[in-house]
């Protein structure tokens, strides 16, 4: 597998703009030939409008990803703009699909005092080649007010709807309301802690005219998420994450509720090597189908990268993926019930400014 990857991030006083591709391809040596595994892109642009006010823009296109990674938490929420990791290595299907995300979101206010923030985003997976999957098309409006207390903390309320088709066969709807903590505290002059606490009561509306669903009319969920990364020594982070709630895969058939867990861990060894690990842990099951069996997945990668020179860097990498639908095989008919992958990479990676004033 060839895997090419690309960032660029251009700041400036009235705003900044930031970049992602991402391409893998697959070479068969029984056939000969390389063939597209997966593609993603991602742009994202922020204009300050005035000194406390900034409007946000981001689009993102995905062709054919591994829908199933996208289970676990991150330790650090993505940015607008920002594609969803690709994980070519944990795609256990050949089901071409392309799915897209468009956000506009307004933020006004001072980080120490209140602020105000609006959003709307638009995600759609349509799924192509005669498959029976179903497509997803969502609309989501959230609205949120936050109270920052000195330089240290933000307490925040969100009330978020969201509509659209999830696999029900016909509309439904959400709504949630999330209470929110941020807690920076100061380690030293350079370093800091960070600690983010949700919780999130939800209802969730089932329309009657749904097909193969156990119950219609509306569900009542406690959500919640948390992350916590920190600095110890002199250059080493620990990090963790956690989030409970309501999750659509494309590949899968129904909404999934699921509990899952990440830890990472990176630092320097030497001044030119450094190292990272991160695991993950996923159970869950269908919030349609009144089943107590659960899937399990989880992962596991281990990084060490080699710093050449100020510009290039070498590196290797162990990945590892596992996966058992358990009772839960009828969310995926079309894959196979268990899964397991180990991988290696290899390969460099280069910085370089392209404009410099």
């Amino acid at each position: 597998m060839l895997i090419v990857s690309a960032d660029y991030a251009r700041e400036r006083r009235g705003g900044s703009i930031t970049a992602q591709g991402f391409t893998a391809l697959q070479y068969y040596p029984g056939f000969g030939g390389a063939v597209s595994r997966t593609h993603s892109a991602g742009v994202g642009a922020t204009l300050r409008t005035s000194s406390v006010s900034t409007l946000e823009i981001g689009q993102t296109a995905d062709y054919s990803p591994s829908y199933f990674y996208r289970l676990f938490p991150s330790v650090t929420p993505p940015g607008i703009g920002e594609p969803g990791p690709a994980a070519p290595d944990y795609r256990v299907d050949e089901t071409q699909s392309f799915a897209n995300s468009t956000q506009l979101r307004f933020r006004t206010g001072r980080q120490s005092g209140n602020r105000i923030s609006a959003s709307v985003e638009h995600s759609a997976t349509e799924f192509s080649g005669g498959t029976p999957r179903t497509d997803l098309d969502t609309l989501a409006w959230r609205a949120s007010f936050a109270r920052g207390v000195s330089r240290t903390g933000t307490f925040s309320i969100e009330y978020e709807y969201r509509t659209g088709e999830f696999g029900y066969g016909a509309q439904g709807t959400e709504q949630r309301l999330r209470f929110g903590a941020n807690y920076s505290p100061a380690l030293s002059l350079t370093r800091r802690a960070q600690l983010r606490f949700n919780l999130a009561p939800s209802a969730i509306e089932i329309p009657a005219s749904a097909t193969s669903v156990a119950a219609t009319g509306t569900l009542y969920k406690m959500e919640g998420d948390g992350a916590i990364a920190y600095p110890f020594l002199r250059s080493w982070t620990v990090g963790g994450s956690y989030r409970r709630g309501l999750e659509y895969i494309a590949v899968l058939r129904d909404p999934v509720f699921r509990d899952a867990a990440r830890a990472e861990l990176e630092g320097l060894v030497t001044e030119r090597v450094d190292l990272s690990a991160s695991a993950g842990y996923v159970t869950g099951a269908s919030v349609l189908q009144q089943d107590d069996e659960h899937f399990d997945t989880y992962t596991g990668t281990v990084r060490g990268r080699y710093s050449v020179n100020r510009s290039l860097a070498v590196y290797a990498e162990y990945l590892y993926y596992y996966y058992n639908l358990r009772g839960q095989a009828a969310l995926a008919p079309d894959l196979p019930s268990v899964f397991e992958q180990h991988g290696i990479r290899l390969g460099l990676m280069l910085w370089a400014r392209p404009l410099s004033r």
